[in-house]
Parts: C-alpha cells; structure tokens; sequence
C-alpha cells in the first residue's frame, strides 16, 4: 500500500482473493466457471471467461482489486506514533485502509481490529498475525510506513478473507483452530 504523503512510490498489491461467500461475488460468472469445469474446459480458459478460479481445495476464487487501495493519513501517523512513542497503536482496519472494494466484498472487515505493535529497531523481519480478534502488525522504523507495512497488513487480510470463505491457510500450528470458524461477513 503506497503512503499517500509519497504519492505511488509505497508498495502495491494488485489483488485479493475473494471467495463464493463474497457480498459483490458475481453468481452468473461463478455458475458458468462451473459449468465449464464440469464440461472440462483448462482452468486458464475458465479463468479468462469468468474470473474465477478453482483452487485445489475445492472452493471458488475470484480477484478483489487491490491496486488503487492506499492507507490512510490516520494510519500512517498511528504508524509513525507506535514506532517514536513505543505506543501499541488500535484501529478499525476502515480507518486503516482505503479499499472500497474489498469492504463491499465483505463489510464486516472494516471492523477488524488493526494492532500496531511497536518492535526493537534490531528487528530485521516484519510479522503480522492475523486471528478472530484482528490482525496484530509489528512497526519500526526500518520496516517505513508503506513497504513492509502494507504487505504485511494486505498479507493478513487476505488471511481473514480466508476465513471467512472457511479455507485453510496459512499459520502456526500452535495457533487455535477456532480461527477456521471466524466469520467476518
């Protein structure tokens, strides 16, 4: 996600992958990807006619537009403060991000808990975590305020697409596995 004070210089991403549960999934478009599976079109094919995708777990994946989303001023100064004033820093992720598509896709993310957790600027890796309870995000100033930052945080929200739509992804294997049974729509 690029810092609206650097203009397009900040990273972006260009997409999410968003699932049948989806509030903007397009129905006809998934109905016709699966009718061409079953007829056994390649999967390129489907994909080029109907945007969507199926993936080897079996469930349906189509793309959110990821490239015109940025953080917002807010954020970028709640980044600054969790990292100068060694403040964790709270936000609802719509105060985080601007990214009207992905919160018509699935509402209730806007009211995702975004932690920013100030780190030791020895830090040499960026870590987020994402759970039931929201995504936790560690800042320093190595890491900037777009870069690491924003990969970081569209890394997590695609983890809570993932469990919303109820798909495994990634994560530790020391984490609960009540984070399969988020709801997040």
């Amino acid at each position: 996600y690029p810092n609206p004070a650097e203009g397009d210089k900040g990273f972006r991403q260009k997409i999410v992958f968003g699932g049948e549960g989806a509030k903007t999934a397009n129905k006809s478009a998934l109905a016709e990807a699966k009718k061409m599976q079953s007829a056994g079109a390649k999967r390129e094919d489907i994909w080029a006619n109907t945007g969507w995708m199926l993936q080897g777990d079996g469930k349906w994946r189509f793309e959110i537009d990821d490239s015109k989303s940025t953080l917002t001023n807010e954020a970028v100064a709640a980044i600054k403060r969790a990292w100068k004033a060694r403040e964790i820093v709270e936000l609802p992720l719509g105060d985080v991000l601007n990214h009207k598509e992905l919160f018509q896709a699935y509402p209730n993310l806007a009211n995702t808990v975004i932690t920013l957790s100030p780190q030791d600027n020895s830090t040499l890796y960026m870590y987020g975590r994402s759970a039931p309870d929201g995504i936790e995000i560690n800042v320093d100033r190595h890491h900037g305020v777009s870069g690491l930052v924003g990969r970081t945080l569209r890394h997590e929200i695609q983890h809570l697409v993932q469990m919303a739509e109820a798909v495994p992804y990634g994560g530790n294997f020391a984490d609960d596995a009540t984070v399969y049974d988020y709801q997040v729509r």
